[in-house]
């Protein structure tokens, strides 16, 4: 079992780890992207009363659910750099292939979301970062915020409901994996800390770890006395 925890990494949950949580969770890191996340999903709120998320308006796109797409893939980009930054790790590059590689620590792409109010399938934000193909690993909500973002004459129709819904929901599934956030589990495990705020996503599913995989069950107030309670996890490029 590791005996220390990693920066922005959640594992298993025992009473050390709830304690290392708590304490990133009062981070002007955690702070920043958990408001930007609420905002995010006041604005989806907001854009359900013209829009109905069912499954026959998915594909609808629009200024607006560009602006939430955008705006939400910006922010999934800052958390995932900041994994590597917080842990000293460089990615071997810059974009959304290189921070694939944090599927050997964090298996991202075991996060399944459910949504609890709209009539749509479970959702797998990052599934793709297990695609063997390291050039096929970009998520394809992220892939197409770049063309519209890059082309938006000819990729306009690519700034749907759906990608604006998807892309809030990765902002919410890698939160949850840096600090446990409390957000609910469907499964009612001890992650289910905070109250309710959103009432669209569940996590439905989330990592499983082998026993030398999970994080000892360690004395957080010693670790915190010693002046070095966290450890540095290493990030190997995959192929």
């Amino acid at each position: 079992m590791i005996p220390k925890p990693y920066f922005n990494i959640v594992r298993n949950i025992n009473d050390g780890t709830k304690k290392a949580n708590r304490f990133l969770q009062q981070s002007d890191e955690a702070r920043l992207q958990k408001r930007a996340l609420n905002v995010l999903i006041d604005d989806l709120n907001e854009l359900f009363l013209f829009i109905e998320p069912s499954s026959s308006n998915v594909n609808i796109f629009s200024h607006r659910c560009y602006d939430i797409h955008l705006r939400a893939c910006v922010q999934v980009e800052s958390a995932l750099r900041l994994i590597f930054n917080k842990n000293g790790v460089i990615p071997q590059v810059d974009s959304i292939i290189g921070y694939s590689d944090l599927e050997g620590v964090m298996k991202l792409s075991e996060y399944d979301l459910r949504y609890m109010t709209l009539p749509l399938h479970n959702f797998k934000p990052f599934e793709s970062f297990a695609n063997p193909t390291r050039n096929d690993r970009s998520p394809k909500w992220y892939k197409e915020h770049n063309k519209v973002k890059h082309n938006r004459t000819r990729y306009f129709h690519l700034a749907t409901l759906e990608n604006a819904i998807h892309s809030v929901g990765a902002l919410y599934a890698i939160i949850d994996a840096q600090y446990a956030i409390g957000y609910l589990h469907s499964d009612g495990n001890e992650r289910s800390l905070a109250p309710r705020r959103d009432g669209i996503y569940l996590l439905e599913a989330i990592p499983t770890w082998l026993a030398a995989e999970k994080y000892y069950n360690f004395d957080w107030d010693a670790l915190v006395v010693s002046g070095d309670p966290f450890a540095s996890a290493s990030i190997p490029v995959i192929p």
